[in-house]
């Protein structure tokens, strides 16, 4: 938090928290100071909000969006809340996930695609490709809103890793099980799943992620990801 109360030698040595209640008092005069009538208040709002900041991750720059947005948006002063949805608008619920479907074409074309955040990819890994390409937001928003409020939780997030490409169609070309345990080793490493101790327990990945799909409250994967889990446990086995 310290660094938002640092002195800023570009701002006349005014802190970065304290030059927001500045622009908020010039954005919105009379309306501003009005909601301050005691020393405490102003000292409150500045801890309350720069502590907010430091906890969501939010920027200079985020802050700078989110000021240039109330212009737009509101005629009286934002809430703390208000103004954080500002600041980062691709994380609005319905903008992320309209991100996401652009995200998922990318990646058919090979490409990792544009991610704003890397919750929303794992958002996506959660409801699951074809869901998410053909069920839209009407359909998809209560799943969605709880899928990415469960992903921003989580406060640190692994990279959006590059597309894997699938396994080709069983009608169209025979795979082998080292094929696909190849395949899955990558799926699996994308998806998060850790698989460790490599060369004890070949099928691991597999079987994590048939664990987690099977347990109440586990991470979900796509169809894909699943079908692919357990073409790899049958190949493995062919005798089962």
């Amino acid at each position: 938090m310290a660094a938002w109360f640092a002195p800023v030698p570009k701002l006349d040595n005014v802190s970065l928290i304290v030059h927001l209640w500045n622009r908020f008092n010039a954005m919105y005069p009379g309306k501003w100071t009005k909601e301050f009538t005691e020393e405490k208040s102003i000292t409150g709002w500045l801890e309350g909000w720069a502590e907010a900041f430091v906890e969501d991750g939010l920027t200079p720059n985020d802050v700078a969006t989110g000021l240039r947005a109330c212009r737009r948006v509101y005629d009286w002063p934002p809430s703390l809340s208000e103004f954080m949805k500002l600041c980062r608008p691709f994380l609005i619920p319905e903008n992320a996930f309209h991100d996401a479907v652009r995200g998922l074409a990318a990646r058919k074309r090979g490409e990792t695609g544009h991610w704003a955040h890397p919750a929303i990819y794992w958002a996506t890994v959660r409801i699951g490709r074809h869901d998410m390409e053909n069920c839209g937001y009407a359909v998809l928003r209560t799943r969605w809103e709880s899928a990415l409020s469960e992903e921003l939780s989580r406060g640190t997030w692994e990279p959006v890793p590059a597309p894997v490409a699938a396994l080709p169609a069983p009608d169209k070309t025979a795979v082998t099980a080292e094929q696909a345990e190849r395949a899955l080793k990558k799926l699996t490493s994308a998806a998060g799943a850790v698989i460790g101790d490599q060369g004890r327990d070949p099928k691991r990945g597999a079987k994590r992620i048939l664990a987690e799909m099977g347990r109440k409250g586990g991470r979900r994967y796509s169809p894909t990801v699943v079908a692919m889990a357990r073409r790899a446990i049958e190949q493995s086995n062919p005798g089962a």
